[in-house]
């Protein structure tokens, strides 16, 4: 084993072996212990004492520290447009789009931070390959994935740092130079502690029926809430309010998620693959009514994309989001979406839903929910604009991937009660 040098040997000297010291002190020693020709970097290592392997114990987030790292790091953007000329006004040191991508392509990586507008992710896309293992993705999660680019370039310029607990339950982050003053390295620390050690990001999964569903479409964060829905939305408006209000009294971390028609495998509401039983079997399917009333539907990846990039996310405090896929389609329309994923021709019969009420006990006829007679239809741009997060999946392509969940899994093949069906279909002469 190499002996140490005289240098290493006189900085351990002032150190006292198994003790632990304050971090005024710590902060004081620093300049004294530091050995190195050049301005290292003061990293800091925090024990969570938490078990990162359970989802509710995952840590990570940003901050930004009030002395910054010491370092000035290199800040490239994708965008175009006015968000382009928005980034080189925050000081972004390159910023483009096809030609960025294919200069990093082609092995160029003298950067430390990627950021991209939204609508840019489809190129940047191509990159995740090469940026992924390097840390140097765009990331909804880190902030750097948002329309807000003057904002986001001057974080990260300013200081801005991301921590994640690893699989240990350490966090590691910098939080200065050798050169800072105790004071700054203080303030620093301090600053990244306040960020772990807040209440746990509460977020509740709230509905979009919390609105009140007889005024005009569409639907945004800023609309009326009330009972048009009854006890249900009783209880969710009930819930968001007691969340909000402990935000406001006690500085809890609350973001309110409101989904609607939620759509994807392994779905408790049996909507699309009710019609795939249906469809793929030749049967015609009963429409209530005119069939016209408008819905939206949220794949079940996307929701909960959005609430992991949520997490400890500062902008999100105290907030509403609506939370769906962005294409709109009548209660037909939707069943016709649907023969086409299948390949299969279709066959409506439109019923008097007052029919329904001669039955005893009348089985669903259109899906476990989408028979009411209003519009659903509900804006989005708050999630996408404050934040960048949108959906991945359109329409077709959630109804395409539920369908082939449905065949690998055998599901053409189940048993189908029909039986309710065919006493209507006989009794409206079908």
């Amino acid at each position: 084993m190499a002996a140490h040098g005289k240098k290493y040997l006189a900085a351990a000297a002032l150190l006292e072996t198994g003790r632990r010291y304050p971090i005024e002190e710590a902060c004081e020693l620093l300049p004294q212990v530091s050995t190195t020709k050049f301005d290292a970097t003061v990293e800091a290592h925090l024990r969570l004492g938490i078990d990162p392997r359970h989802a509710d114990q995952l840590v990570r987030g940003t901050v930004v520290l009030p002395h910054g790292t010491g370092r000035s790091t290199r800040v490239i953007v994708f965008a175009q447009g006015e968000k382009a000329q928005e980034a080189l006004r925050a000081g972004a040191d390159e910023v483009g789009g096809d030609d960025l991508v294919k200069k990093i392509d082609d092995g160029w990586f003298d950067f430390e931070v990627a950021i991209a507008t939204p609508d840019m992710m489809g190129v940047v896309g191509r990159l995740g390959k090469k940026l992924g293992p390097r840390g140097l993705m765009p990331n909804p999660k880190a902030g750097t994935v948002t329309f807000d680019i003057e904002r986001a370039v001057a974080e990260v310029k300013s200081g801005r740092i991301e921590f994640k607990v690893d699989r240990a339950g350490i966090v590691h982050a910098p939080v200065g130079r050798a050169s800072f003053s105790p004071d700054q390295l203080q303030a620093n620390v301090a600053a990244l502690v306040d960020a772990l050690a807040g209440s746990p990001h509460v977020i509740f999964v709230s509905t979009c029926r919390v609105y009140d569903h007889g005024l005009p479409i569409p639907y945004s964060e800023e609309t009326t809430r009330n009972f048009y829905w009854g006890d249900y939305a009783r209880h969710k408006i009930g819930g968001e309010d007691v969340l909000l209000e402990r935000h406001r009294d006690r500085g809890l971390p609350v973001t309110i998620v409101r989904p609607t028609h939620v759509m994807g495998p392994l779905n408790t509401r049996n909507n699309e693959t009710f019609f795939m039983d249906r469809v793929s079997r030749g049967r015609p399917v009963l429409v209530p009514g005119h069939g016209g009333w408008l819905r939206q539907f949220g794949h079940v990846e996307d929701l909960a994309e959005v609430m992991a990039a949520l997490l400890g996310d500062p902008r999100a405090y105290g907030q509403a989001y609506n939370v769906m896929g962005e294409d709109v389609v009548s209660q037909v329309g939707f069943v016709e979406l649907i023969a086409e994923v299948v390949g299969r021709p279709i066959t409506l019969r439109h019923f008097d839903a007052a029919l329904l009420k001669s039955f005893d006990k009348p089985g669903p006829v259109f899906g476990q929910n989408l028979v009411y007679d209003c519009h659903a239809v509900h804006t989005t741009t708050k999630l996408r604009n404050e934040l960048g997060l949108l959906p991945r999946y359109t329409l077709h392509a959630g109804l395409a991937q539920t369908w082939a969940w449905y065949r690998a899994q055998g599901l053409t093949e189940r048993p189908v009660d029909f039986s309710f069906e065919d006493r209507l279909l006989a009794k409206i002469g079908a």
